[in-house]
């Protein structure tokens, strides 16, 4: 049998393919290949068109929907962009979102302007007003300390385990705790200082931490499947997975409410939940959980608070806001006034009104809207 010939180039088939492609001119394949392409470049082209025409002008051929009204007593300030952190300092709001830090007036919800905290501070993820009267800053770039408008900023050539910072806390003794994508740091008398216990976590992506009334420290690490939640008391270390009832690995945030109990919102993508550990004879256990089965609207629980009522409020990645009070569950969402269905952080403020971070600048709901929240 004959070897198989190589394809002239200007031809398509030979000897070799069986003759399964049929042999062509080249200038005469080229021709049609030509109107092939554009017979679909039009088509293309045109169904582009029509989308767009769709988009911007809608089915009905007028204006795009106007966004809902927002109840009486609530104000948004979406100069700050995506907002992930609030603190409380000097009569202000201050907020870190994206775009940097950000300053709001505490009673009217009024944008006051961006703050020059330096350059780096351009991802803002974590804030902390502390004892002091010092403002920490967590971003992408390391954790900055604001005092009098002065600034100074840390990162991994000070100690700290990663330039990334997602959370901070101090503690009872005035210990500010830094919880980095790499581990936890803290800072005493103006110095970094790695912390053993990171070798002690679930995983040494930290995501939030806490301290609890007797002095323990809580730690929500965000890693599936190996996340979870740690508890270190000394040298004793405990660990909360799915095994032991946690609704998933992935713990977004953690709070200790006035009764001493601690929460934990956690999920990622349609799995998830909130829980609550309390401690009993046999020490700390989870003792109850809310999910959607419950009234929840979504499953990921990304932010959590609860107020001086002792309401629960809670954020959803995708799915607005949750409000758990002694009558049951209530959901809010764009529809309702919300300006973005993600709810990133949750905080009181100093005269009872309730600030949410969203993906589209901060909210504040005065005292007796949310009152009316509850009873509506």
């Amino acid at each position: 049998m004959p070897a198989s010939r190589p394809c002239p180039t200007s031809l398509r088939g030979c000897s070799g393919d069986g003759g399964r492609r049929g042999v062509m001119t080249g200038t005469g394949t080229i021709m049609r290949q030509r109107q092939r392409l554009l017979r679909r470049y039009w088509h293309f082209v045109l169904v582009a068109v029509v989308g767009i025409l769709f988009a911007v002008l809608g089915s009905g051929g007028g204006d795009a929907p106007a966004p809902a009204p927002r109840p009486q007593g609530w104000t948004v300030a979406s100069e700050p962009g995506s907002v992930l952190a609030i603190a409380f300092l000097d009569g202000d709001v201050w907020v870190g979102s994206k775009t940097g830090l950000h300053r709001v007036d505490a009673a009217t919800g009024n944008y006051l302007g961006r703050v020059d905290a330096g350059t780096e501070v351009a991802h803002v993820r974590a804030l902390l007003a502390d004892t002091s009267g010092t403002l920490w800053v967590g971003h992408l770039n390391g954790l900055t300390r604001y005092h009098a408008g002065q600034t100074a900023t840390f990162t991994v050539a000070d100690g700290l385990p990663d330039n990334r910072v997602n959370a901070l806390a101090q503690n009872h003794n005035g210990r500010v705790w830094i919880g980095t994508a790499n581990g936890l740091a803290f800072i005493e008398n103006g110095k970094i200082a790695m912390a053993p216990e990171t070798t002690r976590l679930l995983s040494p992506i930290v995501n939030s931490i806490v301290e609890n009334k007797d002095g323990e420290l809580w730690v929500a690490s965000t890693s599936t499947p190996s996340g979870g939640v740690t508890l270190l008391n000394g040298p004793d270390t405990e660990t909360f997975t799915p095994v032991r009832g946690l609704p998933h690995p992935y713990v977004n945030q953690l709070l200790v409410d006035h009764g001493g109990a601690v929460w934990a919102a956690t999920g990622q993508l349609e799995e998830g939940g909130a829980c609550q550990f309390r401690r009993d004879a046999k020490g700390w256990g989870v003792s109850a959980t809310i999910s959607r089965a419950d009234g929840l609207p979504g499953a990921k629980v990304r932010s959590i608070f609860e107020d001086a009522d002792g309401d629960l409020w809670m954020g959803f990645e995708n799915d607005g806001l949750a409000l758990r009070t002694g009558r049951g569950i209530v959901a809010f969402n764009e529809s309702d006034g919300l300006p973005h269905k993600e709810v990133t952080c949750i905080a009181g403020g100093p005269d009872g009104e309730i600030w949410l971070g969203t993906l589209a600048g901060v909210l504040r709901i005065e005292p007796g809207a949310a009152r009316r929240m509850k009873h509506n």
